[in-house]
C-alpha cells in the first residue's frame, strides 16, 4: 500500500534555548487527521476542489522552560466529571522567535505553493507573512 501521509521533524542545526528555539513539524497528507481542527465538510469540499492536491499542516513547537505552577493531579474520589485536574500557565515566547517562525513558514509555503483550505482564513497577513495560530493551552497532537 502506498503511503498517504508523513510527518517531518525539522530543527535548526544550531538550535538552543536561546537561538532558533523551536522544532517544526511538517505534515504532508494532513487530511487524515484534520477533522479535529477544521470542519469536516470543508475538508471534503476542499479535497474535491483541489483535485488531488495535498492537505498539509505546519506546527512550530517552541522550546520553553517548565513552569513550576503547572500541575496535573488526580481529582479527589476519581473525579466523576474529570479524573484529573490540570492547571497550566502559558510559557512566554519571545517576539523574535515568532518573527523567525513566520519567515520559515513563508519559505516553506512558497516552496509548496501553499493555499488556504476552503472556508478558512487566508494564509497571509497584510505584511505578506503567514498567519500563525497559537494552539490552545495543553494541546496534544499541533
Amino acid at each position: 500500500m502506498e503511503p498517504q501521509s508523513t510527518k517531518i521533524l525539522i530543527r535548526h542545526k544550531s538550535a538552543t534555548l536561546q537561538n532558533h528555539a523551536f522544532d517544526i513539524i511538517l505534515e504532508l497528507g494532513a487530511q487524515f487527521n484534520q477533522g479535529r481542527f477544521v470542519d469536516r465538510d470543508h475538508i471534503e469540499a476542499d479535497l474535491a476542489i483541489r483535485n488531488g492536491y495535498l492537505l498539509c499542516e505546519i506546527v512550530f513547537q517552541f522550546y520553553a522552560p517548565l513552569i513550576d505552577n503547572n500541575t496535573v493531579t488526580l481529582a479527589p474520589n476519581g473525579g466523576n466529571a474529570a479524573p484529573v485536574n490540570v492547571y497550566m500557565e502559558r510559557a512566554p515566547v519571545a517576539n523574535e522567535l515568532i518573527v523567525e517562525a513566520r519567515s520559515v513558514a513563508k519559505q516553506i509555503f512558497d516552496k509548496f505553493d501553499a493555499q488556504s483550505i476552503l472556508g478558512e482564513d487566508g494564509l497571509y497577513s497584510p505584511d505578506g507573512f503567514p498567519k500563525l495560530k497559537r494552539g490552545g493551552r495543553g494541546r496534544c497532537g499541533s
